[in-house]
């Protein structure tokens, strides 16, 4: 311990003598060690992160798995999310009949539990509406998943009952928010999409329930209640968990199951009881598929899986996992550059400590002791990197997670915090970068032979050592930094050419919002009426031209699509677009023959559909499809419809999908909330303002969501390709900078220290220019290390494929261009220090040596 508090002494008196060099390196280091906190911190929070309640491990989660043939062509299974692999179908959803018939038969578990999402739930309080997030509890919840309330009570057994008084559960965040931290929130009353339920209870801080990794829940409600909520469309749902033996109806997958396991029982135990019940229950719906010739038994039928719960359901982890390693990958980059910088200036600057270390070394220091010591002061330098990395992690912490997706199944919503998983990270990345950029030079400055450096010789062998390893790091660096301006590149592109699709309808003067509208047992046509309601109004309002809705945005990242057959033909995937009346007149999308959708039939359901140009191509070629009928779905749950107009085409859920086959169905045929579009106004305050008045004059406690204007919906479903776009930039800028200065570094040393041969060859006669041009030979590490850099980006790049648009992985025209600008770059810094080698003074440079 003395002899490292020695070390660490040095050290300091040695980065506080050259400060300058000092902060290059430790900000060249805190980048790189920065970027990689700041994707740890992601990855801890969606992956590593557990539920904050009682004994988290001990949780799991019920998942199971079955033949994909019977999970995904068999109509029984309905609502149900999860994933496909290797030809079976697994998921976490679960009917409330199973659930039930585990509680009531099998001892496995100490504690059994339910929950599920729900999307579409305004909450009112004091005459403000608003969107939140909700999940419907069993009463055994909050006990089993071991969460003691931060305020008043939890959901219990006795709430979870139709003729119990209506109870919810405030999340700590939405309380603080919503009610002010105010203690009187607990026995007031709120409205959830109509229904009044009194808040029994707030759950304490960071707990956002057991749903995806980055989700949260601002009130929770028995599953009791769920039709309350829900209304029409979850009726069904609603009777199934209050009453699980009805017969006659086809099973609804949309329960989360998770327990605790009984103390002595093991998984495969309780794997083996719950593939039972599991099987009882389900296999009297199930039916091989329409065709297959095949008995049911020759299916692999549903068997229960059990996960660890302690991080709550895991299929978004699993999802973003790709995106998280890319992320991971290019963290790595980005320490290994400084990290190669460093030790290419470590070296450069390692024959001013020669012959300190050489008079040690005499003295009888053993090597040893002057590798750690060199080691120590690489390691300090890497921790004050560290701490500045920290901050700069937390910084940069945002605009990566603006990659992960922000809407849809995918959302994830991340709360930004350090702990203590994080800091042990950073000072592991830190040791380790420390450990990356110190050893070489420490290898190199304490195997120098100590009486030839004394005696004034030796020293042209140890050096030439030295420029051979800081070539070669030079090179490396190099490389990796034509790599990732090589991905930089292809991401501008993708950019560029996304921004070139036509959009095949006019953008200007068009402003979107999002309409919500509380889901209750009336039926969704008092949902039509509203929104009839609210074109009226719009349509009323000076300076709107024009004003319709549809089931999505344009652009919105939404799609729905089902089965379309002409004839007797198979049928087709087809995009289906639900729109309301004036939909083609608001957004100038032109018509190319026959007629628009008309009010009569959003009247009644005519079977009336307008098509695209591509649809019309693909179903008809030459053929007039005017009056032509059509097939939508297949099997007993198709639809007729007849073809009365063709359409130019446009793109609908994505710029890279471009114009796609697509059907424009009346909005009749759906029920759920709806975007408007709006010609004539901006997006700006008084418009806004003028929107939601209109709004509430049609429904009181409808929601107004997300209000925008067009053009700002084409930039948001380029914002993936923006950031990438703006990040690997951001890193090619920060990694040429690098490669620069780590150059500059070298050449500068290289200079100083061949200025008496630089002397004694323009003493003989040499022309300045061919001085110069000797020292910017050592430019070749530089090329060889774009060339390289240019064939490594080729086969990386490959891993980017999926990302890229119009552009190939190993694009010529991007490779060449990244090393033409790594090379031209790196040909300026070298050039002054290769400048001052030109204008050395014969006679000075002979008498300071």
């Amino acid at each position: 311990m003395t002899r490292l508090l020695q070390d660490l002494r040095l050290a300091v008196r040695l980065m506080v003598k050259k400060p300058g060099v000092t902060l290059v390196a430790a900000l060249s280091l805190a980048l790189g060690i920065g970027a990689n906190i700041a994707v740890f911190s992601i990855a801890d929070a969606l992956i590593l992160q557990e539920l904050p309640v009682r004994n988290p491990q001990e949780l799991v989660l019920l998942r199971w798995t079955s033949d994909q043939a019977l999970s995904v062509r068999f109509g029984g299974w309905q609502n149900w999310s999860g994933a496909t692999e290797q030809g079976l179908s697994t998921s976490t959803s679960f009917p409330a009949r199973v659930f039930h018939a585990i509680q009531q038969r099998s001892q496995a578990f100490e504690s059994l539990f339910a929950f599920a999402e729900m999307s579409g739930v305004a909450l009112t309080q004091s005459e403000q509406v608003e969107a939140v997030e909700a999940q419907a509890v069993s009463g055994g919840y909050f006990r089993g998943i071991g969460l003691s309330p931060w305020m008043g009570r939890n959901i219990g057994p006795r709430d979870d009952r139709p003729d119990a008084a209506a109870a919810a559960v405030l999340s700590h965040a939405f309380w603080k928010r919503r009610f002010g931290s105010q203690p009187s929130a607990v026995g007031s009353e709120i409205q959830l999409n109509g229904a009044v339920f009194t808040v029994v209870g707030v759950t304490p801080p960071g707990f956002n329930g057991a749903l995806q990794a980055g989700s949260r829940v601002d009130v929770s409600i028995p599953l009791a209640h769920v039709s309350k909520v829900a209304g029409h469309n979850f009726a069904a749902v609603a009777e199934e968990y209050v009453s699980p033996q009805r017969s006659g109806q086809e099973l609804l997958w949309w329960l989360q199951i998770m327990g605790r396991l009984t103390p002595g029982i093991s998984r495969d135990t309780a794997k083996a009881s719950l593939d039972v019940i599991l099987r009882q229950e389900v296999t009297p719906h199930l039916r091989p598929p329409e065709g297959s010739g095949r008995p049911l038994s020759s299916y692999v039928l549903p068997a229960v899986e059990l996960d660890s719960g302690a991080r709550g359901q895991n299929e978004l982890r699993q999802r973003m996992a790709p995106r998280l390693m890319l992320m991971a990958g290019v963290g790595l980059l980005v320490l290994l550059i400084p990290c190669a910088n460093v030790a290419v200036l470590s070296l450069a600057r390692a024959g001013e400590r020669s012959r300190e270390m050489a008079v040690r070394l005499a003295a009888g220091a053993r090597r040893i002791r002057l590798f750690r010591q060199l080691l120590t002061e690489s390691a300090l330098l890497s921790c004050l990197g560290g701490v500045l990395g920290l901050a700069i992690g937390y910084w940069i912490r945002d605009p990566l997670i603006a990659l992960l997706p922000s809407s849809g199944s995918n959302a994830v919503e991340i709360q930004s915090h350090a702990d203590l998983r994080t800091l042990v990270f950073a000072a592991a990345v830190s040791l380790f970068s420390g450990l990356l950029c110190g050893l070489a030079p420490a290898a190199s400055v304490s195997a120098v032979s100590p009486m030839p450096v004394l005696r004034g010789g030796g020293r042209t062998g140890q050096r030439s050592r030295r420029r051979l390893l800081g070539r070669t790091l030079v090179a490396a660096q190099v490389a990796l930094s034509v790599s990732i301006l090589a991905a930089a590149g292809l991401f501008l592109g993708t950019l560029r050419n996304l921004t070139l699709v036509e959009l095949g309808f006019n953008p200007d003067k068009l402003v979107l919002f999002d309409l919500k509208p509380t889901e209750t047992a009336q039926g969704p046509r008092n949902n039509l009426e509203t929104y009839r309601q609210v074109l009226i109004g719009l349509r009323s309002e000076p300076g709107i031209s024009s004003a319709s809705y549809s089931r999505h945005a344009v652009l919105g990242g939404y799609y729905s699509s089902n089965y379309l057959a002409q004839g007797d033909g198979p049928g087709r995937s087809t995009l289906i677009h639900y729109v309301g009346t004036g939909f083609f007149r608001t957004l100038e999308l032109p018509l190319r023959t026959g007629r628009v959708l008309q009010p009569q039939d959003f009247a009644a359901e005519t079977g009336a559909a307008v098509i695209n140009e591509a649809l019309a191509e693909r179903l008809f070629e030459n053929r007039n499809p005017l009056g032509e009928s059509v097939q939508l779905g297949r099997g007993s749950t198709s639809r007729p419809l007849q073809i009365v107009g063709v359409v130019g085409d446009s793109v609908y859920d994505s710029l890279r999908r471009g114009s796609a086959p697509t059907l424009y169905l009346p909005y009749a045929w759906t029920s759920v909330g709806a975007t408007f579009a709006v010609r004539g106004l901006d997006s700006g305050s008084d418009s806004q303002e003028r929107i939601r008045s209109i709004v509430r004059d049609a429904a009181a406690d409808i929601v107004v969501e997300n209000i925008r204007s067009q053009p700002s919906q084409v930039a948001s479903s380029l914002s993936r390709e923006r950031q990438f776009a703006a990040l690997f930039s951001s890193l090619g800028f920060m990694a040429l900078a690098l490669s620069c200065i780590g150059l500059y570094g070298t050449l500068s040393h290289h200079v100083a220290g061949r200025r008496r041969e630089f002397g004694i060859r323009l003493a003989l006669g040499a022309q300045r220019s061919s001085v110069v041009g000797l020292a910017m030979r050592e430019m070749l590490p530089v090329a060889a290390g774009a060339a390289a850099g240019a064939f490594a980006a080729a086969g990386l790049s490959r891993f980017l494929s999926s990302a890229l648009f119009g552009l190939t992985p190993s694009d010529p025209t991007t490779l060449i261009g990244a090393a033409l600008v790594m090379l031209t770059t790196a040909a300026g810094a070298a050039y002054l220090p290769a400048r001052r080698a030109g204008q050395v003074d014969p006679a000075a440079s002979l008498r300071c040596d």
